[in-house]
Order: C-alpha cells, then sequence, then structure tokens
C-alpha cells in the first residue's frame, strides 16, 4: 500500500508499505487502514501507463494513526487574489476602469487600420488585373485583324 505521511511543517513523505491485517508499520509507528479512505493510484509516479501499477494508497498525519478521508478535508480558504479584492472596497469599480482602458477600444481602433490596409490593397490590386485583362483583349483583337 502507498502512504502519505503530511509532515508539521506542511512536507509530505511517500511510503510505500505492507499491509498486516487492519495496520501499516510505516518508520516504527502503526496506523490504521480503513477501506473508505483508500483511493487507488498509479505507481510510480512519473512512468509511462503501461510501466505502473495500481496500488491502493491512504492518506496520514505524521502524529494521527487513523487514516484522513481524501473527500472529508476542508475547503481550502481564498486565495491571495481574491483575498486581496475582497478587501480592496473599490475592486469592482477598478475591474471596469480596466476593461474600459485596456479593453474593445484599443483593439478596435488597430482592426480599423488592417481593414482599411486589406480594402485598399484588394481594390489596388482589381484595378491592376482590369487593365492587364484589357492589354490582352486589345492584343488578341489585334493578332486577329492581322490574321497571323
Amino acid at each position: 500500500m502507498l502512504c502519505w505521511i503530511l509532515e508539521d511543517d506542511r512536507s509530505a513523505r511517500i511510503r510505500l508499505v505492507k499491509v498486516r491485517g487492519d495496520f501499516v508499520d510505516i518508520e516504527g509507528g502503526t496506523y490504521g487502514v480503513r477501506p473508505d479512505a483508500v483511493r487507488l493510484v498509479r505507481y510510480p509516479f512519473g512512468w509511462p501507463s503501461w510501466l505502473q501499477q495500481i496500488v491502493p494508497c491512504s492518506l496520514y498525519n505524521k502524529d494521527g494513526a487513523d487514516p484522513i478521508g481524501w473527500n472529508e478535508q476542508a475547503p481550502m480558504s481564498l486565495s491571495a487574489r481574491e483575498l486581496t479584492a475582497v478587501l480592496d472596497p473599490h475592486w469592482f469599480s477598478a475591474i471596469v476602469k480596466g476593461t474600459k482602458e485596456g479593453g474593445t477600444a484599443a483593439n478596435i481602433g488597430g482592426l480599423r487600420i488592417v481593414l482599411l490596409v486589406v480594402a485598399g490593397v484588394s481594390i489596388f490590386s482589381m484595378v491592376v488585373l482590369f487593365y492587364l485583362l484589357s492589354k490582352v483583349m486589345s492584343l488578341e483583337a489585334i493578332v486577329r485583324a492581322s490574321g497571323v
């Protein structure tokens, strides 16, 4: 069985151990095994899936003998960005101001320029094409008239 042991300094150790009945022995400590607190994982991590083996896994606190349920964890607190937004009394006005300043207005101006350039090049190309076609048609008329 694969065991994750959470240390007091918020680090974690991973140990692969044998299950002896309802208990596992990890580095001199005995921990209990509960079937509802076991998940199946692929081990060893990072290897190609065809080289990995599916093994049971439990999560333990260093000082606790019972496993921690994977779904019983307390929800995570706010992220740093969310907390900053909540503490700022004008956060909504700052969001609206930011979208007005750097949002669509600048992008539309650049898009208009690109569209005008593309339209100008297209019109110029069509004028050149019609000029060349008229010259080819006049040359064809001259060739037919000469009878060559």
